[in-house]
C-alpha cells in the first residue's frame, strides 16, 4: 500500500496534492487542515480530495470543532476510533496538549494518549497531530512541545508507524523502540511524505 501523508495544511489549496493523489492508495492527514476555521473551511480545503480518494484524518490544534464534525460526517475521521484500510489498522487522536496560546483544538495531555484506540493487526498506524514528547519531531524553537501520553502509548503498544505534524520546523523521522515516527513537514510550505508498506515500511520526504 502506498500512502500520501500531509499535515499542517492551514487552509492552503490542495491542488498539488490532488494532482499526485491518484498515484496513492490512501491519503493520511495529520491535522491543522484549516487556519482557525470550522466546518465550511474544512469543506473548502478537502472536498475535491475526499471526493476522489480514500482519506483518513484527524484535526489539529488550529482547527475549530466544526472541522472534527466535518471529518466525522465524511466518514474519514480516526479521532478516538479505528479504521481498517487494506488490512492496515489506523487509529488516532486530534489536537495538541493545552498551551499558553489556548488554540481551539487543545486537550489535557493524558486524554490524548488515552483516546487512541488500541488495535492489533498485521500493520498498525497511529495518526495524531501532536508528536511524541522528547523526540526529534517535537523540538520547536522553544524546546520540546510534544505529548507525553502519546510517547507512553507508543512505548507501551509499539505500533508499526506513528504519523504526526504540529511542529513545522521538526520535519523528519525518529523511532521509539520498533515504532517508526514521521513528521512530513507542513504542507503549506510544500512538504509531504511518501510511504510504501509491504513486508517493510519505506518512506521518502518530498516537496511540490
Amino acid at each position: 500500500m502506498r500512502i500520501l501523508v500531509l499535515s499542517d495544511i492551514h487552509g492552503t489549496s490542495l491542488e498539488n496534492a490532488n494532482d499526485v493523489a491518484s498515484d496513492y492508495d490512501l491519503v493520511l492527514i495529520a491535522g491543522d487542515i484549516t487556519h482557525f476555521g470550522g466546518y465550511a473551511a474544512a469543506n473548502d480545503v478537502l472536498y475535491d480530495l475526499i471526493k476522489n480518494h480514500d482519506v483518513r484524518a484527524v484535526f489539529g490544534n488550529c482547527d475549530n470543532i466544526g472541522v472534527g464534525e466535518y471529518l466525522n460526517e465524511q466518514g474519514i475521521s480516526v479521532h478516538n476510533k479505528a479504521s481498517i484500510v487494506n488490512g492496515v489498522i489506523i487509529s488516532g487522536f486530534s489536537g495538541a496538549p493545552i498551551s499558553p496560546f489556548r488554540t481551539p483544538g487543545e486537550f489535557e495531555d493524558d486524554k490524548i494518549g488515552a483516546g487512541i484506540v488500541i488495535a492489533t493487526g498485521k500493520r498498525t498506524i497511529i495518526l495524531t497531530h501532536v508528536p511524541a514528547y522528547g523526540t526529534k519531531l517535537d523540538i520547536s524553537h522553544v524546546g520540546h512541545i510534544g505529548s507525553r501520553s502519546v510517547y507512553d502509548f507508543i512505548q507501551k503498544y509499539q505500533p508499526d508507524l506513528h504519523i504526526c505534524g504540529h511542529v513545522h520546523e521538526a520535519r523528519g523521522a525518529d523511532k521509539i523502540g520498533k515504532t517508526l515516527l514521521l513528521n512530513p513537514g507542513p504542507y503549506f510550505k510544500g512538504y509531504y511524505a511518501d510511504i510504501l508498506i509491504n513486508d517493510t515500511i519505506k518512506y521518502a520526504f518530498k516537496s511540490f
